[in-house]
């Protein structure tokens, strides 16, 4: 799951709960406050969207094929049944 979708739900909970707590107890700043938050978790979540992810399975695939294994369709690498540790920097994403 990527980072921006993450936040998206944060804000959401965030907006929702105040949304809640502004229709119990009738506090319209509160609901006047939520309203961000919902906005920036439906701006968060077209982010997210956008964004691709194609690079690292491909990073994946040619990191994995140097190194003789098999990329599983979870994005993990095996050689012979057993997952592979990349180098140091390098994530398997």
């Amino acid at each position: 799951m990527h980072i921006l979708f993450i936040l998206a739900i944060i804000a959401g909970a965030i907006g929702i709960a105040g949304f809640a707590v502004a229709i119990v107890k009738n506090w319209p700043m509160v609901a006047a406050c939520a309203t961000p938050f919902i906005v920036t978790g439906a701006l968060l979540t077209a982010a997210g969207a956008t964004v691709v992810t194609d690079n690292y399975n491909e990073e994946t695939n040619r990191i994995c094929a140097e190194k003789g294994g098999v990329v599983t369709k979870d994005n993990h690498c095996f050689v012979d049944g057993k997952p592979v540790e990349f180098e140091p920097g390098v994530w398997q994403r």
